[in-house]
């Protein structure tokens, strides 16, 4: 949800204010909580059964590679060290990087590009031509491959309780809908 949302906002023009940032931060949690238990459900579906320490594992992974990435950009900033060439294949390094070393410890390959992504965020110059290029070839290429997949894989007619989407509808738009409306 985070790159449509950043698309939109890009496409109106509203993506370096107030309101874009904390959406996308309110988005970005949300999606940080949805990868862990996505994680738990995908190793609970292929292990058969829930352990507690592998949520532990992850929830702390998560947020340790998060303050870890947020760190090594804080000190970069401090240090004034942008990458500013070959962001493409330093890009596509981090990320086979962070997707081995994720897969080690059982942690799902979306959630592992979403932390390779903000690696490479904290490392190169956000401004240049070639982040706008990875940005383009993104949108263009493996977002639309994404989610046909989970197109592919979605089976609505077979798979779907009506109960539990409202549910699940009500109380995530209920979440985020508070924690938006309560930092405005």
């Amino acid at each position: 949800s985070i790159p449509v949302i950043s698309k939109i906002f890009f496409d109106i023009g509203m993506m370096n204010t107030n309101f874009s940032n904390m959406v996308l931060t309110v988005s970005t949690i949300q999606d940080l909580c949805l990868w862990i238990a996505l994680n738990m459900s995908i190793s609970m579906v292929t292990t058969g059964s829930f352990k507690v320490g592998t949520f532990i594992v992850t929830t702390v992974l998560t947020i340790g590679l998060l303050l870890a990435a947020k760190g090594v950009e804080i000190l970069l900033n401090k240090k004034n060290f942008k990458i500013k060439k070959n962001v493409l294949s330093i890009s596509i390094l981090v990320l086979f990087i962070t997707i081995y070393i994720l897969s080690l410890f059982h942690i799902n390959i979306m959630y592992s590009a979403f932390i390779g992504g903000y690696i490479v965020k904290s490392l190169v110059e956000p401004d240049s031509i070639e982040i706008s290029k990875v940005k383009d070839i993104a949108f263009a290429f493996f977002i639309p491959i994404y989610f046909a997949l989970v197109g592919i894989k979605l089976d609505v007619v077979h798979n779907f309780s009506l109960g539990r989407f409202l549910i699940f509808f009500v109380i995530a738009f209920m979440a985020e809908f508070i924690g938006t409306t309560s930092v405005m």
